[in-house]
Parts: C-alpha cells; sequence; structure tokens
C-alpha cells in the first residue's frame, strides 16, 4: 500500500535542487533533507510555532524554538530517512513591520519503515511560513488528511 496525492500542476522549479528563495525557506527544507541544522539558534526565533493541519507540532512552553525546530527535524528525519522535497512555488511578502509571510507549495516523499518493510509516499504540502527579523517564527504546513491521520497514528497519536 502506498500514500499518494496528486501532484501539483505545473513544474518544479528551474533548478530541481533549489530548496526555497527566502533564506528561511531554504534553511527550512535543508535542514529538512539533509540534517544540517548549524545557524539553528540564529535562524529560529524563541517564541517558534509550528502546525500541521492546525494542530501544534512543538511545545511552545520552553520559549526554546531552536530545540523545538530541531526536535521536530530530527524527529522527521529519523522516521524518514530518505526523505525528499520538491519546491513548486514560493510567493512572499515584506511588510512594513520587518515580518515576511511565505507560502510555499512543494511535494514531499519518501517511506515509513512499517513492521517488515516500507511504505512510500508522495505527497503535496503547502506550508505558511512567517518571519519576523529574519527569523522563523511559525511554520504552519497543510497536507492530505488521510497522510495527517496515519502520521498521527504511527506517532501513537489520535487522528481526530
Amino acid at each position: 500500500i502506498a500514500v499518494t496525492a496528486k501532484k501539483f500542476f505545473g513544474n518544479t522549479k528551474d533548478d530541481p535542487d533549489a530548496l526555497g528563495d527566502h533564506p528561511a525557506v531554504a534553511y527550512i527544507f535543508k535542514a529538512l533533507t539533509t540534517g544540517d541544522m548549524d545557524d539553528v539558534e540564529d535562524m529560529v526565533a524563541a517564541d517558534f510555532h509550528a502546525y500541521a493541519n492546525g494542530y501544534e507540532v512543538v511545545d511552545p512552553g520552553g520559549r526554546d524554538g531552536a530545540a523545538q525546530f530541531r526536535r521536530n527535524i530530527e524527529y522527521w528525519r529519523s522516521t524518514v530517512p530518505n526523505l525528499n522535497v520538491d519546491v513548486y512555488d514560493e510567493v512572499s511578502q515584506k511588510e512594513p513591520d520587518k515580518t515576511d509571510g511565505i507560502a510555499v507549495r512543494y511535494v514531499v516523499s519518501g517511506s515509513f519503515p512499517v513492521e517488515d518493510y516500507e511504505l512510500p509516499f508522495v505527497v503535496e504540502v503547502a506550508a505558511f511560513v512567517k518571519v519576523v527579523d529574519h527569523r522563523i517564527t511559525e511554520w504552519r504546513v497543510v497536507v492530505d488528511q488521510t497522510f495527517f491521520e496515519e502520521v498521527r497514528e504511527a506517532m501513537g497519536l489520535p487522528s481526530d
């Protein structure tokens, strides 16, 4: 069984190795695909929040955003060691108060280890990143609900 979602219409960015135009987007996807989190304290705000389909996926209670970001990336890299990201579109808007709002369309692929085999997946994702004073403060991800429920179940969390 493979978890598969339809790919976005259109093509990936001209450079298939491009991980994003905005430095924050490039940093997030580089961390996801390579595990490189150098400068995490400089790139991620202390009050960093991350959400998937409306559920908060980091614990902001400690207000150590860099550590929360690192744990989230490490979780995904350990769960899906062959994680791949193809960026399709990125749109950003700079506000007068030094806030950047960025929307990104991308496709994530890889496989989850399940018992004696691997469960491959390809899923389209929309992400919304908020950057304040050059630091990532928020990362909101929206994915296919079926995929989201399967991921939550694999993590031992309720699907609703």
